[in-house]
């Protein structure tokens, strides 16, 4: 209760202060005339669990301390600009911020009385955000915001102004309440069975694209997860929503999908409700083909697992996978178990202590802890089954560089986590597996760090 009552309280603050730009013209609005509350970037940022610590880029951190604190009022100068930017009736919010050493763009909409994540699209050098008119202009160096009529996206030049909206849109309609429901088959599309899919040709998947989106109940805004071809001509800009996989496996998934949902009744809602919706779809010339299913939480779990089996091998698409499937309880039960206690931790190096060395290059940034290397020792006296995981918790803004994963089931839950390569998926007795771990250090401050070591197959 008491977090529904804060979440009332970031969202009311956040309507304030775009109702107060909305109210002045639009040459005004792009000067910014009003101020970034903590509450609201907080409020914003909550729909973007991915990126962890969020700053705004241009504020030190003794400031930030003062502004979260409400101790200092901050004019939402080029950090946030509100309006309606594609022009469908709904007030949209964007926000420039940083994470650790990346730096974002967020776009958010005000749905039916609820903030909605639109777009997180990563930036280069852009620092700043302005709105001229409906068309939001990034930089510097100078980009546009393009929206064409399903994503926003950048562009050097700029867009034409979105069309008028539709005025039944802004109106308790059918169809402003069919906004909020995962994408259907439009006109332009061509209803199809899963089966067309598996027999499109490897040279042709390209063009497809397999997209999981939740449905269950939720009190944050969860973005979708898509997963296209390498070298697909359809990743977009939204680098957390798009999983580019090789060919290959976007081909073994479509297979392997074919024997859950040849067993489910077709265009059946689920029971008791809905959890998760996939579809896939083929955007080759002329109309795009299009197939479409709801699962109850229980389905979904199975086409989970389908999904981390034939994933497994891909690092990134395994790590946001699970990262995802944690946030909606997709995740097999479990906990794998932790044998900390039966096992030694060192850092190889050539330093008096290795806890010294590993304080040292973490204190330099991101170049020199690329030779960190985490050994560990079956001290136990019995042989310890694999998969072996060794967890990092970081003090401060410090983190794991191309994880394997991260926590969900094993307190502390959020960290990340690498695997050692084991022979025949054990660590026998007595025996040492080294394995190298780059740790970024992007505010080069002295941190401390705990590890801890996860045995066996249960979900970390």
């Amino acid at each position: 209760m008491e977090n529904q009552r804060q979440m009332t309280r970031t969202e009311k603050a956040l309507s304030i202060c775009l109702n107060l730009a909305f109210a002045v013209s639009p040459a005004v609005a792009a000067e910014q005339h009003y101020y970034l509350e903590y509450a609201t970037f907080r409020a914003l940022t909550a729909l973007v669990p991915e990126a962890p610590e969020p700053r705004l880029i241009n504020l030190p951190d003794g400031g930030y301390e003062l502004w979260s604190q409400g101790q200092m009022r901050l004019p939402a100068g080029d950090n946030l600009v509100a309006g309606d930017f594609n022009q469908d009736g709904h007030p949209d919010a964007a926000l420039i911020f940083r994470s650790h050493s990346r730096r974002y763009l967020l776009i958010a909409s005000q749905i039916q009385g609820r903030w909605v994540r639109q777009a997180l699209i990563e930036l280069k050098e852009q620092s700043g955000v302005t709105l001229n008119g409906s068309i939001l202009i990034l930089g510097p160096p100078e980009t546009f915001v393009a929206w064409d009529g399903h994503r926003y996206r950048l562009a050097t030049k700029a867009p034409a102004p979105a069309p008028a909206v539709d005025q039944s849109l802004t109106k308790d309609s059918p169809r402003r309440k069919a906004l909020a429901q995962p994408p259907t088959a439009s006109s332009a599309t061509v209803p199809v069975p899963l089966r067309f899919f598996a027999g499109i040709p490897q040279q042709e998947l390209r063009s497809v694209e397999i997209r999981l989106s939740y449905r269950g109940p939720s009190t944050e805004s969860l973005p979708d997860l898509r997963f296209v071809a390498e070298g697909s001509d359809h990743t977009g800009g939204e680098v957390f929503r798009v999983i580019a996989v090789p060919v290959l496996l976007l081909q073994r998934l479509l297979e392997a999908l074919q024997e859950p949902f040849a067993s489910l009744v077709r265009d059946a809602e689920p029971k008791p409700f809905p959890w998760l919706s996939v579809v896939v779809e083929t955007h080759a010339k002329g109309p795009t083909k299009t197939f479409q299913a709801s699962l109850n939480s229980e389905d979904a779990k199975g086409i989970f697992l389908i999904f981390q089996q034939i994933l497994k091998g891909d690092r990134l698409a395994r790590h946001s996978l699970q990262f995802w499937g944690c946030a909606i309880d997709l995740l097999p039960p479990g906990q794998a178990t932790d044998v900390t206690d039966h096992v030694n931790i060192t850092i190889n190096t050539s330093y008096r202590s290795p806890w010294d060395r590993a304080s040292k290059l973490l204190q330099t940034g991101r170049a020199a802890p690329s030779d960190v290397r985490v050994r560990v020792t079956n001290r136990s006296g019995s042989t310890l089954t694999g998969p072996i995981s060794v967890v990092f918790n970081l003090s401060g803004n410090a983190r794991v560089l191309e994880p394997d994963g991260t926590t969900c089931h094993t307190t502390p839950v959020g960290r990340d986590y690498v695997q050692l390569s084991l022979r025949a998926n054990r660590l026998l007795a007595g025996e040492t597996v080294e394995t190298p771990v780059r740790i970024e250090n992007p505010e080069q401050v002295p941190i401390t760090f705990d590890v801890k070591v996860l045995g066996g197959p249960a979900t970390r």
